[in-house]
C-alpha cells in the first residue's frame, strides 16, 4: 500500500476503545510500512505490478505524471518510467520524500525494490532479465523523478504550487480513503481530479470497505469506500463510463492483512 494521511488511530485507553487524533509525521514510519506490506512480493503485489504495466502500455512518451500521495514507495514508477517524460511526487509527509530520496541516493539499508523491478521487466519482456537491466531501470526512475511537492488531501488547491490541468497521468494509491471525515468525499475527489488534463489517464488503488489500516503499532482510520463510489463520481468529474476499468484483488491467504480486498481502477478524462 501507499501513503497514509493525517486522520486518527484506535487505541486502548483504560480498557476502553477510543479514537484519538494521530500526528502522522510522528506515528507513520515509512520503513515499518514498507517492511510490513512490501517485503514479501506475493500475489497481491504481483497483481499491482501487472495492472500498472498494462496501464502504461499506451501512454504517450510526452506525458507528465503526478503521483498524489506517493508514500515511501517506488514500485508505482517502474512501468511508468520508460513511458512518461517526467514524474512529480506529492505527499504530506517529508519522511516519505526522504525514503524515496534515500533510495535514489542508494543509501545503505534502504529497501532495494529490485525484486519488483525484475518482476516488471519480465512483464515487459519475458526473455532473461540481467542485473544490468535492473540497474538501468533504477537509473531511469531516478532521472524521471524531477519534483517533490507538498500536498494536502481535501484542500483547495490540493497542491499550492500546481495549477489545474497540469498532468497527463494522475496516480493516487491508497490515499483517497484517508480523506478527512469532515470533507465531502465527492468534493475532495474533484479537487484531486482537477489536476488532470483533458484526455489524461487517472490510475488509482484503494482499500475496499476497510475501517482502519495498521502500520506497526498504529491504526489509521479509513473511509469505507468501494468501486461503486468511483463509478458514481467519476462520470460527474468528466470521465466517460466506457473508459473506466477496475479489478478487485482479494487479500492473500496467510498474510494476516487488515483488509479483505483492494481495488485497482483506471479511467480517461474527456
Amino acid at each position: 500500500m501507499s501513503a497514509t494521511r493525517s486522520t486518527g488511530f484506535r487505541s486502548e485507553v483504560n480498557g476502553a476503545d477510543s479514537i484519538q487524533e494521530c500526528h502522522t509525521t510522528k506515528n507513520f514510519q515509512p520503513a515499518v510500512y514498507v517492511k510490513q506490506y512490501y517485503e514479501y512480493l506475493g500475489d497481491e503485489n504481483r497483481a499491482i505490478l501487472e495492472f500498472l504495466w498494462r496501464q502504461f502500455q499506451s501512454c504517450p512518451e510526452s506525458a507528465d505524471m503526478l503521483d498524489f500521495g506517493c508514500g515511501p514507495t517506488i514500485y508505482q514508477f517502474i512501468a511508468a518510467a520508460p513511458k512518461v517524460r517526467t514524474i512529480h511526487v506529492a505527499d504530506s509527509l517529508v519522511t516519505n520524500f526522504e525514503a524515496i530520496q534515500d533510495w535514489m541516493a542508494a543509501k545503505p539499508d534502504v529497501f532495494s525494490w529490485r525484486e519488483y523491478i525484475r518482476e516488471t521487466l519480465v512483464l515487459e519482456d519475458p526473455s532473461a532479465v540481467s542485473c544490468a537491466d535492473i540497474r538501468e531501470r533504477e537509473q531511469l526512475i531516478k532521472q524521471k523523478i524531477t519534483r517533490f511537492l507538498h500536498c494536502n488531501l481535501g484542500a483547495s488547491p490540493p497542491i499550492a504550487e500546481v495549477a489545474e490541468a497540469s498532468y497527463d497521468v494522475l496516480m493516487t494509491n491508497y490515499c483517497l480513503e484517508f480523506l478527512p471525515a469532515h470533507i465531502d468525499f465527492e468534493a475532495g475527489m474533484a479537487q484531486v481530479l482537477s489536476l488532470l488534463r483533458s484526455g489524461g489517464r487517472f490510475i488509482l488503488q484503494f482499500l475496499r470497505r476497510t475501517p482502519d489500516y495498521p502500520v506497526g503499532d498504529h491504526r489509521f482510520l479509513c473511509r469505507r469506500i468501494d468501486e461503486d463510489d468511483f463509478l458514481r463520481i467519476l462520470p460527474k468529474c468528466g470521465f466517460a463510463s466506457p473508459t473506466i476499468e477496475y479489478q478487485i484483488v482479494e487479500a492473500e491467504d496467510g498474510l494476516n492483512r487488515p483488509y479483505e480486498s483492494f481495488v485497482m481502477m483506471a479511467a480517461s478524462k474527456a
